[in-house]
């Protein structure tokens, strides 16, 4: 098999490109990257950032905690759903925020700090694991909705009264 070979040059530098393989394709987009005025790793303008695993739309399950009266007025609730965009909140527990929203409080934290984060008003699920991604909502600038994401596939919303709804 004959490798073609080329030579990328860029401020003076020169960089050998053989025929894409499975190993040359990393070095390969790098290249690009580089040939394009971008630093490695770097997306070209215009290019959207993923969005984070729990930016999404979400529907309650459960709703676990509170008293069995509180939870029986909120079994409403389940099958309703809240969607999480990079600009815009719905929440049918909360305003709609489209102004002024902010994720900034939600980050990964010990599982163990949940309490000393949102307060004691909640009995706390159990977590698999010893980190979670949590925080607060924010809309302008107040507190909209304290939530936890045990992973893309479960979270929690810690509501009134105690309640803990449960979200896929």
């Amino acid at each position: 098999m004959v490798k073609e070979t080329a030579f990328l040059h860029q401020a003076g530098e020169s960089h050998q490109l053989r025929s894409p393989s499975m190993k040359s394709i990393p070095a390969l987009s790098v290249l690009l990257s580089l040939s394009l005025g971008l630093p490695a790793g770097a997306q070209p303008a215009g290019a959207q950032p993923a969005a984070p695993f729990w930016q999404k739309t979400w529907t309650v399950t459960a709703i676990e905690g509170a008293t069995t009266q509180d939870r029986a007025l909120l079994s409403s609730a389940i099958g309703l759903q809240v969607v999480m965009k990079a600009d815009a909140l719905t929440d049918p527990f909360a305003e709609d925020c489209t102004h002024a929203l902010s994720y900034d409080d939600i980050k990964s934290r010990p599982v163990a700090d949940l309490g000393q984060h949102f307060g004691g008003s909640w009995k706390w699920p159990a977590f698999p694991q010893p980190q979670a991604t949590y925080g607060w909502i924010r809309c302008d600038g107040s507190n909209v909705g304290a939530f936890a994401f045990v992973d893309a596939q479960k979270a929690y919303l810690f509501y009134e009264a105690g309640a803990v709804l449960v979200l896929k």
